[in-house]
């Protein structure tokens, strides 16, 4: 790994800021929508872990599992994205590591598109005391999403036959967005 990587997963807060504010490549933007994922992630299980019902401790394993996932998609896409800025733009494999460089952030956002049932389910049975959290992690999870299709639109913009997967990832992204605008709206209302 490149000295300028910084993993996700054994930074602390102020250590991993103070490398994304650095002159260096990596971490960047697709980092920092896994991060708010995770983030999104940890408050959908900390609802669970607070709240009463035969699914919430499952909730709770979950969004804590896909916590690490979600950093190591970040430290993938920091990977990736070095490799890209140093790579021949005329070399014959360049279209394909763009590709590949849309991965890391079409994964990310699978995760947040499988925490939609899981919002659904804790918003619906959970602790009501703690329905600004969820609505918290409706927001963050929303700006993950759109900063991957920001980075997915970035990366396939010169790629003349995108994966067919990286198109159904985007029109999936859509239908979450909406999905959440529901959940951060039944929280706003719950506070209003």
């Amino acid at each position: 790994m490149e000295k300028s990587l910084t993993l996700l997963a054994n930074s602390n807060i102020s250590d991993y800021l103070a490398s994304v504010a650095a002159r260096e490549p990596t971490p960047g933007g697709g980092a920092v929508a896994a991060v708010a994922a995770a983030e999104a992630c940890a408050l959908l299980a900390k609802v669970a872990h607070f709240s009463k019902g035969l699914d919430m401790e499952e909730i709770y394993e979950e969004a804590v599992s896909e916590i690490g996932k979600l950093l190591t998609l970040g430290d993938k896409d920091s990977e990736i994205f070095l490799r890209v800025i140093k790579a021949d733009r005329k070399a014959k494999n360049f279209e394909m590591l763009l590709i590949e460089a849309a991965k890391a952030p079409t994964e990310i956002l699978e995760i947040c598109s499988l925490q939609i049932p899981r919002l659904r389910a804790v918003i619906k049975t959970g602790n009501r005391s703690l329905i600004t959290d969820l609505g918290i992690a409706a927001f963050l999870f929303g700006a993950s999403i759109r900063s991957c299709l920001l980075n997915m639109d970035i990366n396939i913009k010169g790629v003349k036959d995108i994966p067919v997967e990286i198109t159904k990832a985007k029109e999936k992204a859509e239908i979450t967005l909406e999905e959440l605008a529901l959940i951060t709206q039944i929280s706003q209302d719950a506070v209003s």
